[in-house]
């Protein structure tokens, strides 16, 4: 138990050294990202939260290529109501298969898990389109990671994720 908050204390102050260093345009920042899910790849796969543990290597990949390739941009100028139904329709399709599929391999909360892991891959998408539509999902996502983490056994995340909803709202807001 020692052993797990302070590797979950690591991965909070990792990932907020992140944010901070991101807000504050350093490219040191996406090797405390990578740090950070590290951390957070083995919290989530030894408390059988596969999608969590899929979202870390997936964040632990855009902190790799934003750190080698700074200048690499994903540009869409024609977002329209038509375009966002159709990510949203991918995004559920992938929140039911990917929730069976955690649920086969016993997973913890696994439609939950599902959701969260599919949505923030939307809302990852959106940031990097620079769509505003982005902290509406991870408004969501940080939310239900909240009670994620709660329910399995960690905690001291919900600290991240109060601020990471935070931030969401200021994200909305502006």
């Amino acid at each position: 138990m020692k052993f797990q908050f302070k590797l979950e204390s690591a991965g909070i102050l990792l990932n907020l050294t992140y944010t901070l260093l991101y807000f504050f345009e350093s490219s040191w920042c996406w090797l405390f990202a990578i740090l950070g899910a590290c951390c957070y790849l083995y919290l989530c796969f030894t408390k059988q939260l596969f999608g969590e543990s899929l979202l870390q290597i997936c964040y632990m990949g855009g902190a790799l290529l934003a750190w080698l390739a700074p200048n690499f941009t994903i540009d869409i100028n024609n977002r329209t109501w038509p375009f966002h139904i159709l990510i949203l329709f991918i995004t559920l399709s992938l929140w039911i298969i990917s929730g069976f599929i955690f649920k086969k391999q016993k997973g913890r909360l696994p439609f939950l898990d599902a959701f969260i892991l599919t949505f923030s891959l939307a809302g990852t998408f959106y940031q990097l389109t620079y769509d505003s539509l982005n902290w509406w999902y991870f408004l969501v996502t940080n939310l239900l990671s909240m009670y994620t983490y709660w329910k399995s056994g960690l905690k001291t995340s919900i600290v991240l994720y109060l601020i990471y909803t935070g931030i969401s709202l200021a994200g909305i807001l502006h």
